[in-house]
């Protein structure tokens, strides 16, 4: 995972799927399940 702080409020982050694989994510989960996409950008 990449991250870029653009400016003050905004951040930039390049994640591939092999990062979403390693946080215990499924591919097809993220895209087809809204609440399990959401988990992965939730602190």
């Amino acid at each position: 995972m990449e991250i870029e702080r653009v400016n003050e409020s905004t951040i930039r982050f390049f994640i591939t799927y092999k990062d979403i694989e390693a946080r215990g994510f499924e591919r097809e989960e993220i895209w087809y399940n809204r609440e399990r996409g959401e988990e992965l950008f939730t602190i």
